[in-house]
């Protein structure tokens, strides 16, 4: 899977495509060089979490890398997550 991360003023963004049956985006945010505060901070959207993204993996719903791309919304130095789960 390739990232490709868009730079706007000094700060990057990532948009991945999430899981949900409504089409829903995820967003990355880094900014390098002030300890103070994260290097990045992500916003989930609505998505699977991480115990369904498993079942659909071991399933053969989705595949390694989808399920990768899935369960990287989880990671960082601060995440805002929905706070429903359904699977």
């Amino acid at each position: 899977m390739t990232e490709n991360w868009i730079t706007i003023s000094g700060i990057e963004f990532l948009f991945l495509y999430t899981a949900h049956p409504i089409p829903c985006i995820s967003v990355k945010a880094r900014k390098r060089l002030r300890r103070e505060l994260p290097a990045e901070i992500q916003i989930t959207s609505d998505t699977v979490g991480i115990s369904c993204a498993q079942k659909m993996l071991e399933q053969g719903v989705i595949s390694q890398d989808r399920y990768k791309q899935i369960t990287s919304v989880f990671e960082g130095d601060i995440t805002i997550a929905d706070g429903g789960v359904s699977c």
